[in-house]
């Protein structure tokens, strides 16, 4: 099956062909054999841990989603989509997943209010000025004598405004899911990241 054979090409080429700056994107074939994927790695990771992450995950995609038509695979520090519908350049924030990490603050509502709201509200402006990486992190302490690492990535495909909105998207689900209860956590949509954690080393938000 030609449609078959494009998507290993292309998902198998992802990790060979990533650049410095941890991202890649192709299209192959036509008509109803066509491909789009994008590879993303985290904005400070060196590039042979990004590829070998990217090989990972190319392979794991493979693996579980053999016969579908769009699917995305997160991997330690880097994620992988592909689908057979144009979107490179458009944001989605149709599937979304979340993991969580750790215990719960001992009082999460203040921990969100406080701590958590006001640096996330200044993440989103930054990622989306930060150029192709359009990635931002912040440093803070919290309750409980915890210093937080929080982040912010987009994929380099969007524009400015998308990266935003893609963002925005996540910052204002955060209350309804309770996520931000967890001393770490990863809010996790096709074209966008919030994450955040105790330590920067595991940090692993894909």
């Amino acid at each position: 099956m030609v449609r078959h054979t494009n998507l290993n090409t292309l998902v198998s080429s992802l990790s060979r062909n990533i650049d410095s700056d941890g991202f890649y994107n192709a299209t192959i074939g036509q008509d109803q054999d066509r491909i789009s994927a994008i590879a993303q790695c985290r904005a400070d990771v060196e590039l042979q841990a990004c590829r070998d992450c990217i090989n990972n995950a190319s392979r794991l995609i493979l693996e579980k989603c053999p016969s579908k038509k769009s699917a995305f695979e997160v991997y330690d520090v880097c994620l992988i989509r592909y689908s057979n519908e144009s979107f490179i350049g458009t944001m989605s924030t149709d599937a979304r997943s979340i993991y969580y990490i750790l215990g719960d603050f001992s009082n999460p509502q203040l921990f969100f209010n406080q701590y958590l709201a006001p640096v996330l509200t200044s993440l989103p402006t930054r990622a989306s000025a930060g150029g192709k990486h359009k990635f931002a992190a912040n440093v803070f302490r919290a309750p409980d004598f915890q210093t937080i690492h929080a982040l912010v990535q987009c994929t380099s495909d969007l524009s400015a405004q998308s990266c935003y909105a893609c963002l925005t998207a996540i910052y204002s689900s955060l209350p309804d899911c309770e996520c931000y209860a967890k001393m770490g956590n990863y809010y996790i949509m096709p074209s966008c990241i919030v994450g955040m954690n105790l330590t920067h080393s595991s940090m692993n938000y894909y």
